[in-house]
């Protein structure tokens, strides 16, 4: 691996690990907000979780925290649904992901790299990370997610 292709992973690495942390402590927070939840099955959990009651955290709150580390690591420009920090999964959405699971890493023009991997955990979905050269150095731009049964890339949220 050349030092330009372990800059762009380190990014995609950096983020994915940033937002994991980030989705494991609001689960935590939540659960520690409502121990009697934590006899249920995990879907019923979720199904009446509230992010606007969420562990006496306020909105606001919960975007700051998101916010740290999703303007670090991303391009900055107007995203409809993502950087928003409203939501969360469980396990993480890049839960597991780490350097084994990149599959190719993939140079469009000098200011474009395209970084494929493959999930280990949840749905097994492949992604690509869109990462882009900025002054301030290689940002994730968006994410496109693999559909084996439609044979093509979609976009995907951060």
């Amino acid at each position: 691996m050349t030092e330009l292709e372990k800059e762009v992973v380190d990014v995609v690495l950096a983020y994915t690990q940033a937002k994991t942390l980030w989705e494991n402590a609001m689960m935590l927070k939540k659960l520690e907000a409502t121990p009697e939840k934590m006899e249920q099955k995990p879907y019923d959990y979720f199904k009446d979780f509230n992010m606007k009651q969420y562990a006496g955290l306020s909105q606001d709150e919960i975007r700051a925290q998101y916010e740290v580390f999703f303007g670090q690591y991303t391009t900055p420009k107007k995203r409809v649904y993502a950087g928003q920090g409203t939501s969360f999964g469980f396990p993480g959405r890049y839960q597991g992901l780490s350097f084994e699971h990149i599959s190719a890493i993939d140079f469009v023009n000098e200011k474009r790299c395209e970084v494929t991997c493959k999930i280990p955990t949840g749905f097994k979905r492949t992604l690509k990370f869109i990462v882009l050269k900025k002054q301030s150095g290689w940002l994730l731009d968006s994410i496109k997610s693999y559909s084996k049964s439609d044979d093509k890339w979609s976009n995907s949220i951060l």
